[in-house]
């Protein structure tokens, strides 16, 4: 039986995914700027680029949480700790970035 998707094809996805999201965030942010005449888009746009960047170093952890160690007799899959603090830190981590989201970018009124 073979995998669907190999970790070396993951990485270089994740890795794909980590250099372009900044210039594709911010290049979406321009042409919804553009359409609506609303430059808060452009910035919303580069914020949100800049996360699918951290996407990179996030994959990173977790890779090196679920590693297998041979030598050490280490196998992060299977620890319940280790699948706990994943949990945890990816929640803080997602509460904190929709409170920077929230505070760099308001909810506006809209005009009727």
């Amino acid at each position: 039986m073979h995998e669907l998707i190999t970790l070396e094809q993951m990485n270089w996805a994740v890795l794909g995914l980590a250099i372009a999201a900044a210039p594709l965030g911010l290049l979406g942010g321009a042409l919804a700027a553009a359409v609506r005449q609303r430059r808060r888009l452009l910035w919303q746009g580069l914020f949100l680029g800049l996360v699918g960047s951290g996407v990179g170093l996030l994959w990173l952890l977790y890779r090196w949480t679920v590693r297998i160690d041979p030598a050490r007799e280490y196998v992060g899959l299977y620890r319940p700790g280790v699948l706990a603090g994943d949990v945890v830190l990816f929640v803080l981590l997602g509460l904190g970035l929709g409170w920077l989201w929230r505070r760099a970018f308001p909810p506006q009124r809209s005009r009727s």
